[in-house]
């Protein structure tokens, strides 16, 4: 009896020392990966939603990179599965909106570049014609959005005021000049769609904003 007691505690004394070792290399081990995630992951992918937030709010093809990095260095097996499953089905939904973003731009500025030039009366240089070329891409652009945005509208009003006269257009601004052309966009079948993708898009975004801000300690 008193050689199984001693093996007893033999056997206990071990299992506790294995587990004293045990214990602080798995909390060192969860440490190294929890700060591998926030340096290779998430910072950088927290910089990239914020841009991709204001992509969205201005209906622009979101820049991908950062997810596509990690994805090809193979890091987001460091990312939590339930988190790692709304990032992948977040950029599933961006890649779809970008492509929806862009048919719609260049079938827009196909029109409206057709518009401009079906009133060519003026011979036109190639610098005009280029810049005609450029115009109808921007509004074809803010025709996605619904809207001229502010930021780019220096740049479009300049277009505007150098085209003008070559193509006979007798709107006073660049304002009522695109006025006319939101019917394009409101008789637009594929809108909704889009439109749906943008919101889908941003309800996504807001719960992986959220949850990576949690992590890094930031504000989303």
């Amino acid at each position: 009896m008193q050689n199984l007691t001693g093996i007893t505690y033999l056997i206990i004394g071990s299992g506790l020392g294995i587990l004293a070792s045990w214990l602080p290399a798995r909390y060192s081990w969860k440490s190294q990966r929890a700060e591998q995630r926030r340096a290779n992951v998430y910072a950088p992918l927290f910089d990239e939603l914020q841009s991709i937030k204001s992509a969205l709010n201005e209906y622009r093809n979101p820049v991908r990179t950062e997810y596509e990095r990690i994805r090809s260095q193979h890091l987001l097996y460091l990312v939590p599965r339930f988190l790692r499953w709304e990032i992948e089905t977040l950029y599933i939904g961006l890649r779809s909106f970008g492509s929806s973003v862009e048919s719609r731009q260049v079938e827009y500025a196909q029109r409206i570049l057709w518009n401009l030039k079906g009133v060519d009366i003026t011979p036109a240089t190639s610098s005009i014609q280029s810049n005609a070329t450029t115009l109808a891409n921007d509004l074809g652009a803010c025709l996605v959005a619904g809207e001229i945005q502010d930021v780019g509208k220096y740049k479009i009003d300049a277009l505007f005021t150098d085209v003008k006269q070559t193509y006979q257009i007798s709107d006073n601004s660049v304002d009522e000049y695109f006025k006319k052309l939101l019917p394009i966009r409101e008789k637009d079948d594929r809108i909704p769609f889009l439109e749906e993708e943008r919101r889908f898009c941003l309800e996504e975004l807001e719960s992986v904003g959220k949850a990576i801000a949690k992590d890094l300690d930031a504000q989303w």
